[in-house]
């Protein structure tokens, strides 16, 4: 298709590519180091259906991987991964960002997860099931597994015990 732009602004490792039902699409890519830096990086960006650079999305950076995404519909979108930094602000391994791209400073994760996250996927009323290799949530032991309601907090509902006995890497 030669009417879509050549992409080569990933780093060394795309971890997740989300369509969009209007063609656009975001890509997580995990950490890599710029020529130019000493630091590891990695990114969601969302991409014009032609594969530009989708310039009303503030591009998000992170100390570490972002993993995988999802979006609710409100079209917010959910990121997971092992960063603990988003933008430079601390941020435990989940994050929602705007449709814009910006942080969503309503989204109340508590403290979140103590390790990485590698899969979220967003329920059809918007609620969050996370999994990945972390001991513990807000500081109490919860193994691998955990859902949240739509604005973050814990879901009081669903209650695995104290999880499972090693990572979860996907979830269907």
């Amino acid at each position: 298709d030669t009417s879509f732009s050549t992409i080569t602004t990933f780093g060394e490792d795309v971890h997740k590519i989300k369509l969009l039902s209007n063609g656009k699409f975001y890509v997580a890519t995990g950490e890599y180091v710029f020529a130019t830096q000493t630091s590891t990086i990695a990114e969601l960006r969302r991409y014009n259906s032609n594969g530009s650079i989708d310039s009303s999305f503030t591009t998000v950076s992170y100390n570490n991987s972002v993993n995988d995404i999802d979006i609710q519909s409100d079209e917010k979108i959910i990121v997971v991964g092992t960063f603990t930094t988003v933008s430079g602000a601390t941020q435990n391994r989940v994050v929602r960002l705007n449709t814009n791209g910006t942080k969503d400073t309503t989204f109340n994760l508590g403290t979140g997860p103590n390790y990485h996250v590698y899969k979220v996927i967003v329920g059809p009323s918007d609620e969050i099931l996370i999994g990945g290799g972390f001991g513990q949530y807000n500081g109490a032991p919860n193994w691998g597994i955990k859902m949240l309601n739509p604005n973050g907090t814990e879901n009081a509902f669903f209650n695995p015990g104290h999880g499972l006995p090693g990572s979860v890497y996907s979830l269907m």
